[in-house]
């Protein structure tokens, strides 16, 4: 967050450019609440055992899924509307943007394309 965004406006669209989304490794999460439950069967010799080997490929599978397309994917969409909103309000105390539906954000993360003219954009919510 500490990058500059730079914003352009072109008529009644601001083009926002972020800066690239990277996730914070390794994945911090709260263990204060995990339940662990298991038992020895006929495959599972030793339940302490096995439990053990879980806890040592949490932090891996975490933080395979952080770096996941996917995982990105759902941020992007999150962050994008989350920025919209805000460079919106920003934009709306300004004086100089309006509510109309025609006056568009536009949030660009890095290696995007600005929209072709004449293309479909989402009116902010």
């Amino acid at each position: 967050m500490k990058k500059k965004w730079p914003v352009s406006i072109n008529g009644k669209i601001a083009v926002v450019r972020s800066p690239e989304i990277k996730p914070t490794l390794p994945v911090a999460f709260d263990t204060a609440t995990v339940q662990k439950y298991t038992e020895s069967g006929w495959a599972r010799f030793d339940k302490n055992e096995n439990l053990a080997e879980l806890e040592k490929t949490i932090t891996g599978k975490l933080q395979a899924r952080a770096l996941s397309p996917q995982y990105d994917q759902i941020v992007k969409d999150a962050a994008r509307e989350t920025v919209k909103v805000f460079v919106s309000t920003w934009l709306l105390g300004t004086r100089s943007w309006g509510r109309e539906p025609e006056y568009r954000v536009v949030v660009l993360f890095p290696g995007e394309l600005i929209p072709v003219r004449g293309a479909k954009l989402e009116a902010p919510q």
